[in-house]
């Protein structure tokens, strides 16, 4: 049984809690995926709109940091931090590091950590993946 996100705000019965923990890390190495798959709207939001800086018009990962030939590691890293952060509200202190850039296949090996948040615990969260450039594909190395 998939318990996800959704079925936590419908107020659904839980599975068991070890079970529940396992749906958990799934539920959000997914909602990760799609927020590292997904591109923000290229749009220039003016000042009198602060609130929509912060809204959904911001979730996925910005072109400009994508459409690159240089990356710039530390503002990939902080961009990607944010985003987990905002859009993942189970997870917090999350930390991502570049673990290798690997040009010969266009992609970028990241290590994202955190701790989820659920009712019955905090439980850590480790993932090692792959962000493929090419076609902004997101891989967990399992």
């Amino acid at each position: 049984m998939f318990y996800g996100l959704f079925s936590a705000m419908l107020g659904e019965n839980s599975p068991d809690s070890d079970d529940e923990l396992f749906n958990i890390r799934l539920s959000i190495i997914n909602n990760i995926k799609m927020i590292i798959e997904s591109q923000q709207p290229i749009l220039d939001i003016p000042e009198a709109y602060p609130r929509a800086k912060e809204s959904i018009m911001r979730y996925g990962m910005p072109a400009s940091l994508l459409n690159n030939r240089q990356y710039d590691i530390e503002q990939l890293c902080k961009e990607l931090e944010g985003l987990i952060s905002k859009f993942e509200p189970r997870m917090k202190q999350v930390s991502v590091i570049i673990l290798e850039l690997l040009e010969s296949c266009n992609s970028i090996r990241i290590h994202i950590e955190g701790v989820i948040l659920s009712k019955a615990e905090k439980a850590p969260l480790a993932i090692n993946s792959t962000i493929h450039l090419s076609d902004i594909r997101f891989t967990v190395d399992w």
